[in-house]
């Protein structure tokens, strides 16, 4: 679901007021690096990073991956058995228009 106006304008306004240093945005791929694009000219902070699921694994809310697997960079693929039906579209569709949006901004460059 994508913010509506107001929601997003009192979120930037919030962020704004508590003058951060860094803002962690977890809504998870492509969403925060969408909000991100779209919102960088309107934040007054200095670093911004989408962070994804860092905050679940960090809390203990979600299991990581054994280290093997993560060795063999195959996360991705650990999380996408464990919850097949929340992340394939994330990852097979989401991943698609998450390519597109770093090629436009790419090529504006």
């Amino acid at each position: 679901k994508k913010f509506s106006d107001e929601e997003n304008s009192k979120m930037i306004k919030l962020i704004n007021d508590a003058q951060p240093d860094v803002l962690w945005v977890s809504f998870g791929c492509p969403k925060q690096e969408q909000w991100i694009i779209e919102n960088k000219g309107k934040l007054k902070v200095p670093v911004v990073a989408g962070v994804g699921a860092a905050f679940d694994f960090f809390s203990g809310n979600l299991k990581r991956a054994p280290k093997f697997v993560r060795d063999l960079r195959l996360e991705w693929f650990y999380r996408l058995c464990q919850e097949p039906s929340r992340l394939w579209r994330r990852y097979f569709l989401g991943g698609i228009q998450f390519m597109k949006i770093i090629m436009a901004q790419k090529l504006k460059k």
